[in-house]
């Protein structure tokens, strides 16, 4: 018998015994009881709200980046922390239509696409995981993202799957990117060199064309690469109609997709860091940026290219010069040199009213409003 001081109360080793199971059994239901909550959470179907984060919470011993000057018609609307899908610089993982900002996340719990108003900085609705989630596009009122398996359609403002196209068998190797293109969503498999053509609308593959090292096709021009796929560091452009090569040109680093096309007179193109504005049907290099400067392609609006630099600075160019017409400068000043030899993701986009430039090593979303635009 065990004694305890003066108490008269005695246990025995047998109480003691089972105290300590009641104890444990206690914290093993409360533990599935919370498993439970999490699995029938994560199993609901549809679209879920997604509470806005006005405070960012970024990576640790990453401070937060801070406007330091402006020559930019843009202000800082609102701010959302989290981590966007990494493994490349491309496609893009934030994307701008219909006057919604639509990004590509991974929250712990899986890939999701995300749809912000960018005038509240509101979240819409989130989407359930979505599996393999590679590519994200959106064009008019559709969000497209690509998988291994297929190519998926869903509603704009509601989140609404509305088709599944170019599905794949299910021993499939790579990934499916995107690019819509009028009427058309172009889907790119590297891999297998081949290109499929869909209706935007109802996700028909309305044609199939297999081209060695495709890399993009516009109008009745193929872009190709020098090896597999989007990792290219060389593209030559081939007249489909004539089968004649029109030129080749090798940029030195890696070409971002996708390229961005201005009155189809100018192709920009981000290669190794560096920006580069090319003639589509010469190959001709009207002008180039300073080497290694930027970690995003551009983002077109209202004759202004912008793109982010490595300093952290949101820069406007002219797209026909590339002389620079503006900048937001940022502190800290620096991007990838916090990526510990692993380059995260950046990204920018812009509308008519509004800019959103994320942030890969400080895990920021930033939002800017064009003080300029008509209607603000």
């Amino acid at each position: 018998m065990m004694r305890f001081g003066k108490s008269t109360n005695t246990f025995s080793s047998i109480d003691i015994a089972d105290i300590i199971k009641v104890v444990v059994m206690m914290k093993e239901m409360i533990a599935i009881l919370i498993i439970s909550v999490v699995l029938y959470s994560g199993c609901q179907g549809g679209i879920s709200p997604m509470t806005f984060q006005p405070d960012p919470t970024p990576t640790p011993n990453v401070p937060t980046k801070q406007v330091v000057t402006t020559s930019l018609p843009f202000i800082e609307k609102w701010r959302w922390s989290g981590r966007v899908f990494t493994g490349s610089w491309y496609p893009p993982a934030v994307v701008f239509s219909n006057e919604r900002i639509i990004i590509a996340i991974h929250d712990g719990s899986g890939k999701k696409i995300v749809v912000f108003d960018p005038q509240t900085g509101n979240s819409i609705w989130k989407s359930n995981e979505i599996r393999s989630l590679k590519s994200l596009s959106a064009k008019g009122n559709r969000i497209y993202v690509g998988t291994i398996r297929y190519a998926q359609a869903f509603d704009l403002e509601t989140g609404k799957e509305l088709w599944r196209g170019a599905e794949q068998p299910i021993d499939k190797k790579g990934f499916l990117y995107l690019y819509p293109v009028d009427e058309q969503l172009q889907v790119y498999d590297f891999g297998q060199n081949r290109l499929y053509l869909l209706d935007r609308q109802t996700g028909q593959t309305m044609e199939e064309i297999t081209y060695p090292f495709i890399f993009f096709k516009k109008e009745n021009l193929y872009y190709s690469g020098c090896g597999y796929g989007y990792k290219t560091a060389c593209l030559r452009a081939t007249d489909e109609m004539e089968g004649k090569a029109l030129w080749s040109h090798d940029f030195g680093g890696f070409v971002h997709l996708w390229p961005t096309f201005i009155d189809d007179s100018i192709m920009i193109i981000n290669a190794g860091g560096q920006l580069f504005a090319v003639a589509p049907k010469t190959g001709n290099i009207i002008w180039e940026s300073e080497p290694h400067t930027f970690v995003t392609g551009v983002s077109v609006q209202d004759n202004v290219a912008y793109a982010l630099r490595r300093d952290a600075a949101i820069v406007g160019l002219d797209p026909e010069t590339g002389k620079e017409v503006g900048v937001i400068e940022m502190t800290p000043n620096r991007t990838i040199e916090d990526d510990g030899g692993y380059v995260t993701h950046y990204a920018i986009a812009v509308s008519d009213k509004f800019m959103a430039v994320y942030y890969g090593n400080s895990q920021e979303l930033i939002v800017f409003k064009n003080v300029d635009a008509v209607g603000n």
